[in-house]
Order: structure tokens, then sequence, then C-alpha cells
């Protein structure tokens, strides 16, 4: 086979400074080609559409701006580093932050599609309450599960639900403080570790039911297989 006109390169080695160029279609202007430098490592952003937050994002200064998401992130060899995704900024445009995806993360979902037909996302099934409810709840650790999927791996391990009764009263469900040992006081905390594990793995669920600390081993089911909940 011939050699590819652009090559990834998902194993490199990426530090704070070295040089980039950004290359998309800016405002409908073809072909682009913006430079820059990797101005962060390891970010956390979170886009409001998705809302799941995307870890160990690649910061740059490179100009990225409405019609660069999708394009490649190169080095000063021509090797594929990241995938433009977004910006940083009051305006809408471009403010001298932008984000990318790494080739890594790119790689793994390239071939998660190729041989599932879809990205496959660990889940436990579960719907927390924010935080700010929680702590007006007065929950100080954990997060309070509001509900679970249907069929859904929370849901099989046996988690509770917050419900009301008949009368109107509210009866909390349980409070989940850790996660395979890691404090869970933020809802971002239970996706950093998701991230981190495979649909299949099972992971420990610390919580409090009823005033009593339970340990409840659940395994990730696909978030994209499981069914539509019905709360």
């Amino acid at each position: 086979m011939p050699d590819p006109l652009v090559r990834v390169k998902a194993q490199q080695q990426l530090f704070v400074g070295q040089k980039v160029f950004a290359i998309g279609n800016p405002f409908g202007l073809e072909h682009t080609l913006t430079t820059g430098v990797i101005s962060g490592l390891g970010r956390e952003i979170t886009r409001k559409a998705a809302g799941r937050p995307m870890f160990n994002i690649i910061q740059t200064d490179a100009a990225v701006n409405p019609g660069n998401s999708g394009g490649p992130l190169l080095n000063s060899r021509g090797f594929v580093i990241g995938m433009n995704s977004a910006i940083a900024s009051p305006s809408g445009v471009f403010a001298g932050v932008g984000f990318a995806i790494p080739a890594s993360t790119l790689e793994t979902v390239v071939r998660e599609i190729l041989s599932a037909g879809h990205v496959m996302r660990p889940a436990l099934g579960v719907f927390f309450a924010p935080e700010a409810l929680c702590r007006r709840l007065g929950i100080e650790d954990g997060l309070l599960v509001l509900g679970t999927r249907k069929a859904g791996a929370a849901e099989k391990a046996g988690l509770k639900s917050t419900k009301r009764d008949a009368s109107g009263k509210l009866h909390l469900g349980d409070v989940v403080v850790k996660l395979d040992g890691n404090k869970t006081d933020r809802i971002v905390d239970i996706f950093r570790h998701l991230d981190r594990k495979k649909v299949g793995e099972s992971v420990i669920l610390e919580v409090i039911r009823e005033g009593r600390a339970l340990e409840i081993s659940v395994v990730l089911e696909d978030l994209g297989q499981m069914p539509v909940a019905k709360m």
C-alpha cells in the first residue's frame, strides 16, 4: 500500500512549547493553516452539547475557529498528534485558547467504531443529583442516586434510587461516596474514573444507605447500548 498522505503519531511524547499546526475550514475558508505551540496538556473540558467531560486534552494557541473542528493538529514533522475540537472564548471566536483531542484517544475511538460500530462508553447507568442539591439536602460527602436506567448496570447491581411514597414523602436513595476507593464528591470524579475503564470491567461503589455503609460491585455497560430510562 502507498504511504498515507498524513500519518498519525499516537504514541509521541508531547510537551508544552512544542510547535504545532492546525488545519481546517474556519468560517468556510477551506484549507486554512494556522501555527502555534502546545500551551497546555492534560486539560479537562466539558462541551455543553455532550455533557460528559473530555480528559487528557491538548491545549494550543494556534488559531482555531468555527470550521476547524475535526481538522488535524500536526507536529513540525507533519504527523497528526490530535484533532481540533473546541475553543475557550467569551465571544465564540478564537481568543488564544484552543483544544484538540490527542491522537491516542482517536486511535482508540476509531478502533471501537470499526469493531463495534460505535464508540463504547463505560457507564454505571445512574442519574446523580447535582452537587448543589446534594449539599442542600445535607449530604456533605458523595453523590445522591436519583435514579437508575431500566435494566442498566446499577439497577442489576441493586443500587437504590430516590423515590416519593404515596403521601409525597421523599425517600433518599443511596449516596455514592467512593468509586474504586476514589472519593466521588463531584460528578466529574465519576467520569474521570470511568474514562480509564472499559465496558465489561467491574467497579466497586462504596455507598451509604439509610446510615449504613455498603460496597456494591457494578459491571460497567456500554452507554450506547443501554435502554432509555424511565424515572
